[in-house]
């Protein structure tokens, strides 16, 4: 039944209002072929529907069997989402450290995957501030590099939102001295590509004085190229937008000060 495109619906409502003995042989069944089930378009459904509505103590057989295939299962385009049920609703503290592990192992290779960028995702919004920074140490030397993929770039710019202040400043840093140069005009071809010009609107949002100082220099230096893409010109006005923020109210004879002028 879960297999098929009907009768998945019939059990995800039966694990909704079940009691909890029916509940468990259902989810005795589902461990049978737990695997097929996973990486099935409809029966995923249920093993999904499994995790939300059976208390987790009552069902760690299923939990331990998703051990050793995190990488496996967070690669899949049903598996994924099975991965970050369990992610989420899974209470063993053992069996989550041995997954998560699992997962933190591979983080690079996972945060450029079309599905499992979505798992690394999850972890950095949930997973707690020790996985953040363990996850920010294996990217670090490859922050510019990810910023640039169509799914890293999505990690890049949930790092940006939930790691500490600490590690936010060193990926920041990372990408402001990737050019190697006295500049950081390397910044333009960022702000101007479809994925990167993400990371860096989000990163303008955290940045601190110094870093903020930076990217304007930037932006006033190379505000004629950048002018000429949509992208660039998104940036401008977010950072316009900013500027005009902080800036001080007209003085008596109704100047601001040069700091604080548009670019």
């Amino acid at each position: 039944l879960s297999l098929h495109l009907y009768g998945c619906r019939v059990i995800q409502k039966a694990f909704e209002i079940s009691d909890i003995d029916q509940q468990i042989k259902m989810a005795t069944e589902l461990d049978c072929n737990l695997f097929k089930c996973i990486c099935d378009q409809h029966a995923n459904h249920a093993v999904q529907k499994c995790m939300e509505c059976v208390q987790p103590q009552y069902i760690q057989f299923i939990y331990r069997r998703l051990c050793g295939k995190a990488k496996m299962l967070s690669t899949h385009p049903y598996g994924c989402h099975v991965v970050q049920k369990m992610l989420e609703f899974c209470k063993d503290p053992q069996i989550m450290d041995r997954f998560i592990t699992e997962i933190l192992d591979c983080v690079r290779e996972l945060s450029v995957d079309p599905y499992g960028n979505y798992v690394v995702q999850y972890i950095v919004e949930h997973g707690g501030p020790r996985y953040r920074q363990i996850i920010m140490l294996k990217l670090a030397g490859s922050i510019v590099q990810m910023s640039h993929q169509k799914h890293s770039s999505k990690v890049i710019e949930k790092c940006l939102i939930y790691a500490s202040y600490h590690d936010c400043k060193l990926a920041i840093n990372e990408i402001l001295s990737a050019g190697g140069g006295q500049t950081a005009d390397h910044l333009v071809g960022m702000i101007i590509h479809q994925y990167a010009n993400c990371v860096v609107r989000q990163m303008i949002d955290v940045v601190n004085d110094w870093q903020f100082n930076v990217i304007v220099d930037v932006l006033r230096r190379n505000r004629d190229t950048l002018v000429k893409y949509a992208h660039g010109r998104q940036v401008i006005a977010q950072v316009e937008r900013l500027l005009n923020g902080m800036a001080p109210s007209p003085d008596s004879f109704g100047q601001t000060s040069s700091s604080s002028r548009l670019l």
